[in-house]
């Protein structure tokens, strides 16, 4: 993993945020963090824990969004955020390969087949609603190469395959 402040004033609150499969700090750098620290985790090529993850105690407020895969990566590490004031996932899951609560399994492996192709074409203009969102995304693309983000992908994959998470009806 790597781990990059957006806004570091030493503020008493933090945001700690993981980022989907194939992103990076930049498409986020125009974002107002406001009176919030804000630091950004992504590439899940590998899975050491960033120094700045360690860091955390000296804010008053902690807050984890988790977004996609990004989840999955949290949880994974969840042992980091048990004094966090809130945990939020946004269109993740626990269980990131899994037909009946994460992207079914059809789906991704054929994402993981074409994971270059579609990087290299469609794969962030399908991430927006309308082409407008698109072109602000465009002026601050990710810096990754297709590369390190396709072995990322197939990463993911292999920690899916490893994790074995209890499902619980509640």
């Amino acid at each position: 993993m790597k781990a990059q402040y957006l806004n570091k004033k030493n503020n008493d609150s933090l945001i700690v945020f993981f980022c989907g499969w194939s992103f990076d700090e930049t498409p986020f750098l125009k974002c107002n963090f406001g009176n919030f620290d804000d630091l950004i985790i992504y590439d899940y090529n590998e899975l050491e824990i960033p120094e700045e993850l360690n860091n955390t105690v000296k804010y008053k407020n902690k807050y984890l969004i988790a977004w996609s895969m990004g989840v999955f990566v949290a949880f994974l590490n969840k042992n980091l955020f048990e004094n966090f004031d809130k945990n939020i996932a946004i269109n993740g899951t626990v269980f990131p390969v899994h037909n009946d609560f994460g992207i079914p399994e059809k789906i991704f492996k054929l994402t993981l087949i074409h994971a270059k192709k579609g990087l290299e074409g469609k794969f962030y203009a399908n991430l927006f609603d309308n082409e407008e969102d698109y072109q602000k995304y465009l002026q601050n693309p990710v810096q990754r190469s297709v590369e390190n983000r396709v072995s990322e992908l197939q990463n993911l994959d292999k920690l899916a395959k490893q994790t074995q998470i209890k499902y619980e009806k509640y």
